[in-house]
Formats: structure tokens, sequence, C-alpha cells
């Protein structure tokens, strides 16, 4: 049976992008900037995948108002603007050289052109994936290791992807419920064994995810030896801790559960 896809819920795959240049980062948090209150997020599969963020209006940054739009303390991972017009107002307000975050998705129909892309490279910023619609820039500091991941997506779009699947594409099974108590442990043992197969094809995802990105960030750790080996181990510890917990939740819960109809039969 084949690896159940990437169910990407962004326009063109900047969810999937992100999850795979990130992927060894252990709580991965964004922030994005929508240009009305009624505009559709980009990052809710990110969030689905365990990031934690938040997704404003640009009108929101008005004024001081805009130094809330960043989490109190750690860094953020990942910054989307798909403001419109009005994509330069809301970097200059939310101030990007001192916050650096360490993706920035902005809208730009050609490769290093648009008012956007001015002002993050003004600010330090490189430039690294355009995919026909939007930039992909990167903090100088996080170059190294964010690069090859990112860089490994030029050329693709989200149909050329084989483990990218549309959200409107993916038709999700009906789950039949059991017909009275008697048919309850049966039902529920069919059940289980869906969510095993689910959690097998889950974890062998996130590991080629994973191993794609361990690839090019070994290649770019040994050009810059040094204190960032040592927070990338650390980072991967913690990831290794924390994965499989959360990816077998689902399947801890349907096991207690199952336990317990048992026991009643």
């Amino acid at each position: 049976m084949p690896p159940t896809p990437f169910v990407s819920r962004s326009p063109r795959a900047e969810d999937f992008i992100l999850a795979h240049a990130l992927g060894l980062v252990p709580r991965p948090r964004f922030v994005e900037v929508l240009a009305t209150a009624q505009s559709p997020t980009r990052c809710a599969t990110l969030l689905d995948l365990g990031w934690s963020g938040r997704s404003l209006p640009a009108d929101e940054l008005a004024g001081p108002a805009a130094a809330g739009a960043w989490p109190g303390e750690g860094d953020v991972h990942a910054l989307l603007v798909d403001a419109g017009a009005v994509e330069a107002d809301a970097l200059s307000a939310l101030d990007v050289t001192a916050h650096r975050p360490w993706v920035v998705v902005v809208a730009s129909e050609e490769p290093g052109s648009g008012p956007a892309v001015d002002a993050l490279t003004a600010a330090g910023y490189e430039a690294v994936l355009h995919d026909g619609a939007s930039a992909y820039l990167v903090d100088p500091a996080r170059t190294a290791q964010l690069r090859p991941p990112l860089a490994a997506e030029a050329g693709a779009t989200p149909d050329a992807a084989t483990d990218v699947v549309a959200a409107a594409d993916a038709v999700a099974a009906p789950v039949t419920e059991p017909a009275g108590d008697a048919a309850a442990p049966d039902a529920l043992a069919a059940r289980l064994a869906a969510l095993e197969t689910q959690h097998d094809e889950a974890l062998r995802q996130l590991v080629r995810w994973r191993a794609r990105a361990l690839d090019s960030w070994s290649a770019a750790a040994s050009e810059h030896a040094g204190p960032d080996q040592d927070s990338l181990r650390r980072e991967l510890e913690a990831m290794r801790g924390t994965l499989s917990w959360r990816v077998t939740r689902p399947l801890r819960a349907a096991r207690t559960v199952g336990a317990r109809l048992r026991g009643r039969a």
C-alpha cells in the first residue's frame, strides 16, 4: 500500500514546503498576515502537524498593535504575508529587522522582484526559492540549514510532487457506526486495524520528510562545523522524543477503548 500523501490546504503547497524545510524543528511556529479577516489561511495543515501560530489581517498591524503579532518568547520559524498591495507596508509594520523570522514567504510574480522582496533583501534576507507566485526568503543566519531543503523544491509544483495532494482531491473514507452493542467490539477492532495502518503510514511519511531534510542538513553541517551542530543534535533528540508520542495518540486512545469493550464482552 502506498504511503498516505500529504494533504495540502494552501494554493501552491506552501504548507508542504515549509513542513519539509522546517521538519527538524521540535516546536515550529508561524505568523501569517492575510489580506482581510475573511481570507483563507495557508497554515491549516501545519496546525494539524503540531505547529503553533496565528493568522491576522493586515489592518490589525496599524500602529503599536503590530508588536502583538509576534510571540513573546522564542523564534518565529515562518512568516507568510499575503496582503496584496500592502505587503511591503505589512513587513515594515512587523519590523523583520528586529524579529528575524527564519523563512518569509511573500507574493512575487517574478523571481527577485516586487516591493516586499526588495524590502526583505534590504533587510538582509536571501531569496532561495520562487514557486511561480511566491518568493521564499531566508534569514542569512539560517541559510546553511534551510537553503538545501528549500532549493530542492525549485522547479517543482504541487502537481509534480508525488507525495502531495490538494485538499479538494483528498476523499475521506466514510466511517460506519456499529449496529449495536453486540457489534461494537468487531467494529472497533476493524477501526483499530485501520488506525494502525494509518499510524504506520504517517510514521513512514514523517520519517521520509525528515530523512530528506537530514541529508541536506548533514551536507551543510560539514561545511559549517561548530555550535550549530550541537544545536541541531539537541533539536533532533527533542523531535525524536515527542514525534512518536504525538502521532500515536489516536491509536493509544482506540486501544484503551477496545480493551474496555472486550472486557465487557
